[in-house]
């Protein structure tokens, strides 16, 4: 997790100018006004340690999977919930990361296997959070929700 306090200050103030708060001269906030009030996962990736070094609710839960059926995936789980035909372009686009610009925001829309067995629409959106001196991303910023038609039935467990 985050502990170098002013490390951590710099992260809230990136991460609060990619969501587009306190700054009204944005064109395109990173989430835009729906999004706010929905059920989504914000995460920070750390492109060096390769994982989620924070999350407000993992992907799982947004799709209704309890954390100890998540485990029993084993380490590879949540790709396995990824529509076989959607593999190719999300792997594509988490390659992106690693040349992200610090005014790009990169998106994809895919399809993922929910806790009842039915496909849902995903959509992934991603932003440098941290960067290298040498303007190497070494933390992106995403968001992803399930896309409205295909919320769940019942209220993901991290709310």
């Amino acid at each position: 997790m985050l502990n170098n306090s002013k490390l951590d200050i710099e992260i809230k103030q990136e991460f609060s100018h990619a969501l587009g708060y306190g700054n009204s001269k944005t064109e395109e906030s990173f989430l835009d006004a729906s999004e706010r009030r929905e059920f989504i996962s914000l995460y920070i990736y750390d492109l060096i340690d390769q994982s989620i070094v924070w999350t407000n609710c993992p992907i799982a839960s947004l799709l209704g999977y309890e954390p100890q059926e998540i485990k029993k995936m084993g380490p590879t789980g949540l790709a396995n919930l990824i529509h076989n035909d959607d593999l190719p372009a999300v792997a594509a686009h988490y390659r992106r990361y690693s040349t992200l610009r610090p005014d790009e925001i990169i998106s994809i829309k895919y399809r993922m296997l929910n806790f009842q067995g039915r496909w849902v629409q995903i959509r992934s959106r991603e932003t440098v959070l941290v960067q290298a001196a040498d303007g190497f991303p070494l933390r992106v910023l995403g968001v992803i929700r399930v896309l409205p038609q295909d919320y769940l039935t019942k209220e993901p467990n991290c709310f």
